[in-house]
């Protein structure tokens, strides 16, 4: 393994590539092996060749070593984020090839030979370098007075959608020491500069030459600090100007003690110094239309100057709330785009026969600068139960944690979930909602005029189990939608039965396309599923591999760049892992014959 990188060496080889400037991917700048990611090889001029058309490009997978350490090979990768130009962001492990590998999209191991980090690379060139933005063998940009190191980037990285800006939550030991013994810092937000990586955000408000930032609009009468940044950070704004998160605090209660856990979506812009952090939304505002306030809100979206995020008085179980669209500036006007109690559309806008209203959002909305995809579900079906698994391989801490919380047996978990759920597109200039995909209803068979899907959430149990800043270790859902509004929107989904079948297929991606004329969306199609031959992705995965795993984030899909992570196994149990990229030129293209469900196959390029 490397060895830990200093503060002048990090920022020696930063200022290098600065200077390189536009097209330090093509490999014509003279760095060192470590490859510092820099906002200015975001290659905006590049024009995508048949390598990236028609085809899967590899970006990473098991045969590619981390920037600086030529023996230390990755093996897991989370979801990619993309940018308009194709410049790629990715969190990946990596370990020493002798201690050995195992694929998968998300795993993890315990073994102190595991390197994380945040990773980019632009698939747009034809020979491109793979650049670190962050790993857990560099100092924590200031304030870090202790030379600390990250520990781990617990959630996805995002970019700028356009620009080469990308944000990164980490974490790490304690960064600094009070005169009183405080030790502060063990999470933050942190963001490409041309300067280097900068702290956009840390647990620092309550020291004075940090005030900027501290919590904005909190009742408490004097500065507290943010807790935590749960979720992954956006960026928006010109050149990538603004950072946005969510924040959770400890507020003042009526006593003035800081007793009342309280939450918000926040903002920086870190072109400017020291500039302080302002509000968006938070639980001392009130839902726009009613007397009640927020009780949740979930990590924001962004693009150009607009964000959206989502907003409910109470997550588990809503009764206001919804999607909101606002200018990026403090305590902005809320424009409700979709809401608790609105009625749910088909694929051509029309409510459902059935008066059906929303219940439920999901947090990871997709958003373009014009149109938003999100999940949502209502309740004509009722909810049924699912039992989950705790992981038996990975960190141990994160094991003993999920079996504690075990209810339904040894390492065992119950949960419900919403029958009736779906993917949805909404057109923020007409104010036009679209229903892209759903589930189908219970006990009719799958087909393409009711829904093919069974589920479109995903569980992971995550957290930290350690630190004291840090989330709590739980069964957490998601949902994974991504939207293009010049082509459709593209989404993570398990499939149903067919009819007269008993075995339930895996999960996979699929799509819908965004019809012209504003005449709603087309039918569902499918990109690539679980039981896919891994060869049509990656012709050097073992052979006879079949693919185990597929994985999308909000922000995989932009101006037609498509990134997603694929894991395969095969009968030898030789696994594989990898993030591959392509390009749509135009509009999604369909083939011609649909299979049982009524689904046609997306094709690669023209």
């Amino acid at each position: 393994m490397s060895t830990v990188r200093t503060k002048l060496s990090i920022l020696a080889v930063a200022a290098a590539a600065t200077l390189g400037g536009c097209g330090g991917g093509s490999g014509n700048l003279a760095l060192t092996a470590l490859n510092l990611y820099s906002p200015a090889y975001d290659n905006l001029a590049c024009q995508p060749g048949s390598d990236s058309i028609g085809t899967w490009k590899m970006v990473s997978n098991n045969t590619v070593a981390i920037p600086d350490s030529p023996d230390v090979l990755f093996f897991s990768y989370n979801q990619p984020s993309i940018n308009n130009s194709g410049m790629v962001t990715f969190r990946g492990r990596a370990r020493d090839s002798s201690v050995g590998s195992s694929g998968g999209n998300s795993g993890s191991s315990g073994s102190s030979a595991v390197q994380s980090g945040i990773y980019a690379a632009q698939p747009c060139l034809t020979k491109f370098t793979l650049y670190t933005a962050a790993d857990s063998n560099m100092v924590v940009p200031d304030p870090n007075t202790s030379g600390t190191v990250f520990t781990e980037f617990p959630s996805i990285p995002r970019i700028d959608m356009a620009s080469g800006v990308l944000a990164t939550r980490g974490m790490s030991q304690p960064l600094l020491t009070l005169p009183d013994g405080t030790k502060l810092g063990t999470s933050g937000v942190y963001v490409t500069l041309n300067s280097g990586l900068t702290t956009a955000i840390g647990l620092f408000g309550t020291v004075t030459d940090y005030a900027y930032m501290q919590v904005p609009n909190a009742t408490s009468t004097t500065p507290i600090r943010f807790d935590q940044f749960p979720g992954s950070p956006a960026v928006a704004g010109t050149g990538g100007k603004y950072v946005l998160f969510k924040g959770n605090y400890t507020d003042a209660d009526s006593t003035g003690a800081l007793t009342v856990s309280k939450t918000g979506v926040y903002y920086r812009d870190v072109s400017t110094p020291k500039s302080a952090v302002a509000v968006i939304a938070d639980t001392n505002m009130m839902i726009p239309g009613t007397s009640t306030a927020f009780g949740s809100t979930a990590p924001p979206s962004a693009a150009g100057n607009q964000v959206v995020f989502t907003g409910l008085d109470n997550e588990g179980a809503p009764t206001a709330g919804g999607i909101f669209l606002a200018p990026i500036a403090s305590k902005p006007a809320l424009t409700a785009l979709v809401k608790i109690g609105d009625p749910v559309p088909d694929s051509t806008g029309t409510a459902l026969t059935d008066g059906s209203t929303f219940n439920q959002f999901g947090e990871g909305l997709s958003f373009d600068g014009r149109y938003v995809s999100f999940w949502g579900a209502w309740g004509t079906n009722g909810v049924r139960t699912r039992t989950l698994a705790c992981p038996t391989d990975g960190n141990k801490d994160m094991i003993a944690a999920c079996n504690a919380q075990s209810n339904a047996g040894p390492g065992l978990t119950t949960v419900t979930e919403t029958v009736d759920q779906g993917i949805f597109v909404y057109d923020t200039q007409l104010g036009k909602l679209w229903m892209a995909a759903r589930t189908t209803p219970p006990s009719t068979p799958p087909s393409a005029a009711v829904g093919q899907f069974q589920n479109f959430i995903f569980w992971t149990f995550s957290g930290n189990p350690k630190t004291v800043d840090g989330e709590p270790p739980r069964w957490r859902s998601s949902a994974f939608a991504a939207m293009d509004g010049n082509r459709g929107v593209l989404f993570k989904g398990s499939v149903s039965n067919v009819a007269g079948t008993s075995t339930t297929p895996g999960s996979g991606i699929y799509g819908s396309q965004l019809l012209t004329g504003q005449a709603g969306m087309g039918p569902v199609f499918k990109v690539l599923a679980e039981g896919d031959d891994m060869a049509t992705v990656d012709p050097s995965a073992p052979a006879a591999s079949a693919i185990t795993s597929l994985g999308i984030e909000r922000e995989s899909l932009r101006s037609g760049w498509f990134s997603l992570t694929v894991s395969s196994l095969n009968a030898a149990s030789e696994s594989w892992a990898g993030v591959y990229a392509t390009y749509f030129p135009g509009q999604f293209k369909l083939t011609t014959t649909a299979d049982a469900y009524g689904m046609y196959n997306l094709k690669l390029g023209n």
